[in-house]
């Protein structure tokens, strides 16, 4: 079960996915969820991987720096990256949304962990774009980062249906349980 920050967003998303396609770009605001706002990110696909165009107030704080331009395989430590990668290419390929949970540790030697979700998001051709993001801390805690602050990824799963297809559900057929 995710954090109910992370559950609302992919609600969010869910309820904006068009019959198979991802929800558009411009059909997504954060005033649709307001109280998330400085948590979210929005990163750009360009060849070499994924790169931030806007990040929530949160984001920008933990981190200890502007975030705009920079790759989002930053945000991972260097084990991290093959595993945030892989995971925000299959959010694309497959059309859903995927959560990573992750740790990093503070200047005081604790440890925040966080989920990390990451949804794509169509321009009007409906080709997948832009990656929606969101950090949330799964427990709520004092946390004082910086700049050499970096997650470490512990899992990937997914976070809802592909867009546009229902969940998948257990069925029963002559008593005998089906997919």
């Amino acid at each position: 079960m995710f954090h109910s920050g992370t559950q609302s967003l992919v609600g969010c998303w869910l309820s904006l996915s068009r019959s198979g396609h991802a929800p558009r770009r411009t059909d997504f605001s954060p005033a649709l969820i307001p109280e998330l706002a400085p948590r979210l990110f929005l990163a750009e696909r360009p060849q070499a991987g994924p790169t931030l165009r806007l990040a929530g107030e949160f984001v920008e704080v933990l981190f200890g720096r502007g975030l705009k331009g920079r790759p989002l395989a930053e945000l991972w430590t260097e084990q991290s990256r093959p595993l945030a990668q892989r995971t925000a290419l299959r959010a694309v390929r497959e059309v859903r949304p995927f959560v990573i949970t992750a740790e990093g540790p503070s200047r005081y030697g604790e440890t925040l962990r966080m989920e990390v979700l990451l949804a794509p998001l169509a321009d009007r051709d409906d080709q997948v774009t832009r990656l929606l993001g969101l950090m949330q801390p799964v427990a709520s805690a004092g946390f004082e980062a910086g700049p050499e602050f970096r997650l470490t990824a512990r899992l990937a799963a997914v976070a809802g249906p592909a867009a546009g297809r229902p969940a998948l559900s257990l069925a029963a057929a002559d008593g005998r349980r089906t997919a």
